[in-house]
């Protein structure tokens, strides 16, 4: 798992749920770095915190959907940032929910991913 984010306290939660889930996990901060640990360690999931600065993650997803395989893109955001929620499911994230959703879901869809990735 590719955590794209710049929210240190947030990567603590989703980086204990990944220990847990046995889910390999690395946190990066850009774009680019996103890709290029996506091309490097075939990863099958990336979380986009959509409060990243910088982050487009219409250029994202584009560059996501080239990769082999192709992950599956969880974008999430403060629910008061809906433009950019918008934003993300227009772009073609698999899933789009708002940061509380997101870290309160967390643990299950790691663990969900892992039994899926068996």
């Amino acid at each position: 798992m590719v955590l794209l984010s710049a929210d240190l306290m947030g990567a603590s939660r989703v980086e204990g749920a990944a220990r847990l889930a046995g889910v390999d996990y690395s946190m990066v901060g850009s774009v680019d770095a996103a890709v290029e640990s996506c091309a490097a360690k075939s990863v099958t999931l990336v979380a986009v915190d959509l409060a990243t600065p910088g982050v487009d993650v219409g250029t994202l997803v584009e560059q996501l959907r080239q990769a082999e395989p192709a992950p599956v893109v969880v974008a999430f955001g403060p629910h008061v940032h809906a433009a950019a929620l918008r934003a993300a499911k227009s772009a073609g994230c698999d899933a789009v929910l708002s940061r509380g959703q997101f870290m309160s879901q967390v643990d299950g869809l790691l663990r969900q991913h892992a039994a899926a990735a068996e």
